[in-house]
């Protein structure tokens, strides 16, 4: 499954110089910017030309000429150098859009936000940019080109991924669901010959048709097509089916005073072509989820410069289809060609079509040596939500299975070093408790791992045949994972399918970090886990892990209990409970997944100075009882340190053994507690939390969020030599009063600081609501909380602190708490009855 990408949405208004943007991420929240465009109106169609150029390997042999009144513009925006067009035409674009777009302080910092927390995360940034209808010509600059000082934007990798860019138009419109994982995709080709030489839609054809035809052998698609095109051919074609999924255009099109149409064959004498409108279209191609606009040549009908290329038609058939992929400029046969084969495969293997998108541009720029081809490919999409779009039903491994069955697993294994087994059955049984020994000549030592003990086959009673302290299973006890009864062998995976199983545990977030990694490997028995090799890269970890439990009996399944008590219900822990469901062998029974005992349990909070006089404790709720550390004002850091944050280990222990994950909460409590409470109970630690505030309002930490942050963020430097940070959360109570007690909290450190107790205080960070707070919903709040853990992760410092400061609703600091990953320690401060901030519960990596 692919891995989670972060999002920055950037929202386009026209205006008369350029447009206004709106910047929404969960790093950066809310902002605006104002953009003036690089290049003037009638400066754009000459740019756009001149990276049309570009694309022509024999240019200036060949290519667009560039008039005596164009020349100059070209000199003025630096593309024109020894009479051509320069050859890093594209970089030289992109890092001039990229300045405009950063201009306003406002919208540089929305961007490096949203960089730095998605590279902080190792995730990959999907920019998502919208435009309203009538934005033509935004639509028309080039922004797949953006380049910064260093490198493209989409060709940066975070995590497994590419960055990518959608563009999408603001209709009010949803996504159609995927089709089954079993659906074939069948591709409707339209080849008009107007305006096409022959010998290009040859050689298009039989490139394309080499891909397809590879494709279609795997059972991943089938095709048809139509050439010549017209409108009565294709209106035949639709009625009489069947319904393509996809239309793949490859001709000319035209965008003219606002109207866009693609060029179709004529039927009327005298006439070579006609221009069929994106209305025209509509009726004609509705119910097509996809529809792929390929330019050959010139992408206009005339020399006309004030015609549009497929950058104007693109957005017009966006009505037609949920997702237009366009060319932005004349695209090269050859790029044409790769650009296609692998974004059929990609989509036909379950991946989306943002992610097809996104891999096939990145095969254009390894395979071209000029690099010139990788940004032309444009993605729109007309949909009212900013999610991955299927065409057909992502499946778990990235392989498709066999037309009417599912992956299995091969009927003779090699041992798990990859040698093969012949014809020989499954291993021997081995005695209760005994790891399964690879087959092979049993005076030989087994294969193993690197680093782990080598187990013999036959004599039991060496030492190595047993590993120390494996506790003897009982035979035929069906509630036991390890339980396999006697006379049948372990099933152990072969190297593929560790493989895959690795590749499929590494997109949950339980295995994703060393220390989430830990918390799983304690559902291990203790041999299993001192028999792991640990690696300090993720990949060569997880696979030590699997490789080792794999001869281990039962040990497969009580990494993926562990697994399942964290990500539960999660789209990746599906995927490996998909894959995990496939494996029975013909002569006995395999691995069993243990059915998840995940249960609630009611709890009340009571940490707050006003509960002197009791709670309103109900029956069947845990009391966590710290009135008497609150009666007397805010706990210190010490007093966190020794007695509370204790206390909730211990619970955390008890919860463990109940097999309880999902905690109802009530609480009265100040906004340290919560803090606490949630970084304890967190994802990390595999705990659910269902806080119900006075409001019967119900603030959850596995809230799927779909909107915005509603915070804004104001940055000030306080001393550019200094180390620490300090963040201010002004939700509840308005920016000023919060950042004029922070104001107060800083003089009096000052004194501190040059007194040499405290390091100084590099920049202030401000978070507030502009609103007024009771409006506020627990999804927005959940949005809130993914906003502040994302920008304190992105600012953790080796050696800082971060001096966290704030009023809001408890329900935020709980789920705050709980979605925490700071690199840096995080002292968190109460405001005190005197009106002053005071330390209070320190938040440790």
């Amino acid at each position: 499954m692919p891995e989670p990408s972060d999002q920055l949405t950037l929202r386009f208004t026209p205006t008369r110089d350029g447009a206004r943007i709106r910047w929404e991420s969960v790093a950066g929240g809310t902002r605006t910017s104002s953009l003036v465009v690089p290049y003037a109106s009638d400066v754009l169609p000459t740019v756009l030309k001149a990276l049309d150029a570009a694309q022509r390997p024999g240019y200036p042999g060949v290519g667009p000429d560039v008039s005596p009144e164009e020349v100059p513009h070209l000199v003025r925006a630096g593309l024109w150098e020894a009479d051509r067009v320069v050859p890093e035409v594209h970089r030289r674009v992109g890092q001039r859009l990229y300045a405009a777009l950063i201009d306003d302080r406002d919208g540089e910092l929305a961007l490096r936000l949203a960089r730095e927390s998605a590279r902080s995360q190792g995730k990959a940034l999907t920019y998502v940019l919208r435009f309203p209808p009538e934005a033509v010509e935004l639509a028309a600059l080039p922004w797949e080109a953006l380049w910064d000082q260093r490198q493209a934007l989409l060709l940066s990798r975070g995590g497994r991924q590419l960055d990518a860019l959608e563009r999408y138009l603001d209709l009010d419109e949803a996504l159609s669901p995927p089709l089954p994982a079993s659906h074939t995709l069948h591709i409707l080709a339209l080849a008009p010959r107007a305006g096409i030489p022959p010998e290009v839609r040859d050689a298009e054809r039989a490139a394309r048709l080499q891909s397809w035809t590879t494709l279609q052998d795997q059972g991943l698609l089938t095709w048809d097509e139509l050439s010549p095109v017209t409108a009565r051919t294709l209106d035949d074609r639709m009625r009489r089916g069947p319904t393509p999924d996809i239309l793949h255009y490859y001709g000319h099109g035209s965008y003219d005073h606002g109207q866009g149409s693609l060029v179709f064959d004529s039927e009327a004498r005298g006439s070579r072509y006609e221009l069929v409108s994106a209305g025209r279209l509509s009726a004609l191609l509705g119910g097509i989820r996809l529809i792929m606009l390929y330019a050959c040549q010139s992408a206009m009908v005339t020399a006309d410069r004030h015609q549009g290329v497929f950058t104007g038609v693109a957005p017009a058939l966006s009505a037609v289809a949920e997702a237009v992929v366009a060319m932005q400029l004349t695209v090269r046969v050859t790029a044409a060609t790769r650009f296609s084969e692998v974004f059929y495969g990609e989509l036909a293997r379950g991946q989306s079509v943002q992610a097809a998108v996104a891999e096939a541009r990145r095969s254009l720029y390894v395979l071209e040596s000029d690099g010139a081809s990788w940004y032309v490919p444009t993605l729109y999409l007309r949909t009212r939500e900013q999610r991955p779009l299927y065409l057909v039903q992502p499946v778990a491994d990235e392989r498709r299975p066999p037309r009417g069955g599912t992956l299995q697993p091969e009927a003779n294994p090699p041992d798990h070093q990859g040698h093969s087994n012949g014809g020989a059955s499954l291993p021997a049984a081995h005695s209760e408790g005994q790891p399964a020994a690879p087959t092979g000549d049993a005076s030989s030592p087994a294969a193993t791992p690197e680093g782990q003990p080598a187990a013999l086959t036959g004599d039991a009673s060496s030492p190595a045949a047993t590993p120390e302290e494996q506790p003897a299973a009982s035979p035929g006890d069906a509630s036991s994972p390890a339980a396999t009864p006697q006379g049948h062998a372990m099933r152990q995976l072969t190297i593929q399918e560790r493989g895959q199983f690795v590749e499929l545990l590494l997109a949950c977030p339980a295995m994703q970090d060393s220390h989430q990694r830990g918390s799983v490997l304690d559902f291990l028995e203790a041999h299993v886990r001192s028999a792991i090799p640990r690696h300090a890269q993720s990949r060569a970890d997880v696979l030590s892990i699997v490789t080792t439990c794999n001869n281990y009996r039962g040990a497969l399944d009580a990494l993926l209990n562990g697994v399942r008590f964290f990500d539960e219900g999660s789209a990746p822990m599906q995927a490996v409970d998909d894959f995990w469901r496939g494996f029975v062998p013909t002569d006995g029974p395999t691995h069993t997944i243990a059915a998840p005992q995940q249960g609630r349990v009611a709890v009340y909070l009571a940490a707050h100075p006003k509960l002197r006089s009791g709670v309103d404790e109900r029956p069947d709720e845990i009391l966590i009882d710290w009135i008497e550390a609150f009666v007397s004002g805010d706990p210190t850091p010490l007093t966190w340190e020794q007695q509370l944050f204790p206390d909730l280990e211990r619970y955390v222990r008890m919860f463990r053994r109940e097999q309880k994950s999902v905690l109802a909460l009530r609480a009265f409590a100040r906004n340290a507690a919560g803090l606490a409470f949630g970084a304890v109970f967190c994802q990390r630690a595999g705990f659910q939390i269902h806080y119900t505030d006075n409001r019967h309002h119900v603030w959850r930490t596995d809230t799927a969020i779909a909107v915005p942050s509603p915070l804004t963020l104001t940055e000030a430097v306080v001393n550019e030599e200094g180390h620490d940070l300090v963040v201010e959360l002004a939700v509840t109570q308005g920016a000023t009063r919060v950042t004029d007690a922070v104001d107060q909290w800083l003089h009096l450190r000052s004194g501190q600081v040059a007194a040499g107790a405290h390091r100084p205080i590099g920049k202030r960070l401000l978070l507030a609501l502009h609103r007024e707070p009771s409006e506020l919903t627990p999804e927005e709040g959940a949005a809130m909380a993914q906003q502040v853990c994302a920008l304190l992760s992105t600012q953790s410092r080796p050696g800082a602190t971060i001096h966290l400061f704030g009023a809001l609703p408890l329900g935020v600091s709980i789920l705050i708490g709980w979605g925490l990953k700071a690199g840096s320690p995080i002292q968190w401060y109460e405001l005190n009855s005197e009106g002053h901030y005071q330390p209070a519960c320190v938040l440790r990596p």
